[in-house]
């Protein structure tokens, strides 16, 4: 038997809705009912496209590296939370890049320089694998960009309704939205 109220299906044996509490009775109205046939034909569709739709969301979000924080469903709504670390480079690290690079052309004109006067040029020559090293090091510890992602949809005559909202913005962030709303 269908709920009246709510279109949930129930057990014959039970005199209350298990999902809204609405008392149950079985009447000739209420199983003909075709406004009831109606809104259950409906919300059966709506409840079809908001599984098809979280299942896309997780898909997209699965191959774009966002993890899954929670997911909450008050059909037709749904709100989807994500989060994602994108890199992105601080003036920190370009500083120390650019003290670096500056570090590697002295190093270099003191070698010519030395060779020029015909002196040693191997002391020199040890800074340069130390400048390699921390320039590879600066590289690793770029600081990464943590972004969290609400995703809120409404169905709406059979259409999903996406909004998306963010505690950060990039650019990497937004094409990632630009290819989810392009799903729906």
């Amino acid at each position: 038997m269908f709920c009246p109220n709510c279109g949930k299906e129930n057990s014959e044996i039970v005199n209350f809705c298990i999902k809204c509490g609405s008392q149950l009775e079985l009447t000739e109205n209420t199983v003909n009912s075709p406004s009831l046939t109606l809104k259950l034909v409906q919300r059966k569709n709506d409840t079809k496209l908001l599984d098809e739709s979280i299942k896309k969301i997780q898909n997209w979000a699965n191959l774009n590296n966002f993890k899954i924080l929670n997911i909450v469903i008050s059909e037709p709504n749904f709100q989807i939370e994500l989060s994602k670390k994108y890199p992105e480079t601080s003036k920190f690290n370009i500083d120390l890049v650019f003290y670096l690079v500056s570090l590697g052309v002295i190093l270099a004109a003191t070698t010519v320089i030395a060779q020029i006067k015909n002196e040693k040029t191997s002391l020199s020559l040890l800074f340069i694998p130390t400048a390699i090293y921390i320039v590879i090091y600066l590289f690793k510890k770029i600081k990464k960009l943590n972004v969290e992602l609400k995703i809120e949809g409404i169905i709406k005559s059979n259409k999903v309704e996406i909004q998306t909202k963010s505690n950060k913005n990039s650019e990497a962030l937004n094409n990632d939205i630009l290819s989810l709303k392009n799903l729906f």
